[in-house]
């Protein structure tokens, strides 16, 4: 009669398998689908612009290989996530350039895939870890912590500092600081009123506002303001009055959902991240000035 462990053993090997022909299924079956020129990149790119499925598919199809690769490179397989898992999480990321590539800028689809592939295994490693690693003792410290912030951002109309959530929850300082770091906590959540805002502005919303290069922003900010959606169909035809490049490094960094570094852009475009900085910079100012006609909202976060 076979023992407890020793189900356990064959189950798990079983297991293992088919997660292995699994995989080497998804391998050999990218394998088959033949990698294509950038002319072909373009004009399935004209076509996904229209609409055609078909197209998406196939431009997608072309480049899983290029996930694949990256992740060998990368060496995420060594995190300890399945590879089914990390292909399909690559894919994830293929998937939504397809759909946004532009081939009007003269990139190879594959140099503005890679930023999409790395940002999507990265999230979803990253979302993993977390759900692994934090014990229960140190959820239930989190909770604490961001009850306390809530009633203070309620009391104060701002964030409150590490100081100011230790003496409400009672944790140290220190601690505060460490489970911050730990949750990855968002100090400006789109239902967040924003702290530190010229005077009659307080109490707005993220999701109400454009945040202006003025006001101090924490380090994990990606931008030095956001573009909510509500106010983008405004702001879109400021962009007119950039050239190309600015264009490109302010739809990068501010409107879309999944928001570039100046690293990242610097690599695509050949700048230094300095360069990038200057020219979101510069072009800043231009839509200040395009918008300084708008309305109240559009004015004092662009000033």
């Amino acid at each position: 009669m076979a023992t407890r462990e020793g189900v356990r053993k064959i189950n798990g090997e079983r297991k293992s398998t088919v997660q292995n022909n699994t995989v080497n299924n998804m391998l050999r079956q990218i394998k088959n689908f033949k990698l294509i020129d950038k002319d072909k990149e373009k004009e399935l790119a004209k076509k996904i612009q229209e609409g055609d499925e078909e197209a998406l598919h196939e431009l997608i199809n072309a480049n899983l290989g290029l996930v694949v690769a990256f992740i060998k490179r990368g060496k995420y397989y060594s995190t300890g996530v399945p590879m089914e898992d990390l292909i399909n999480y690559g894919n994830l990321g293929l998937i939504t350039v397809a759909k946004k590539f532009d081939y009007k800028k003269g990139f190879k689809f594959s140099t503005y895939a890679t930023h999409w592939i790395r940002q999507r295994l990265n999230r979803n490693i990253t979302d993993n870890e977390k759900l692994i690693r934090i014990p229960i003792h140190r959820n239930t410290e989190i909770n604490c912590m961001n009850n306390s912030s809530v009633v203070l951002r309620a009391k104060l109309s701002r964030e409150p500092s590490s100081l100011e959530v230790s003496r409400d929850s009672g944790i140290s300082t220190e601690k505060i600081e460490e489970l911050r770091s730990i949750s990855s906590w968002k100090y400006s959540g789109l239902d967040s009123p924003v702290g530190n805002l010229p005077e009659g502005a307080v109490g707005r919303k993220y999701e109400e506002v454009i945040e202006s290069p003025l006001i101090p922003s924490p380090e994990n900010y990606t931008s030095h303001f956001e573009v909510s959606n509500k106010l983008q169909d405004e702001i879109a035809p400021a962009l007119s009055n950039l050239s190309d490049t600015e264009q490109f490094v302010v739809k990068k960094r501010l409107m879309e959902e999944e928001k570039m570094t100046l690293e990242e852009i610097g690599k695509i475009l050949g700048y230094t991240r300095e360069a990038i900085r200057l020219i979101e910079k510069s072009a800043l100012v231009k839509l200040k000035e395009s918008l300084k006609d708008k309305k109240e909202e559009l004015l004092f976060l662009i000033t």
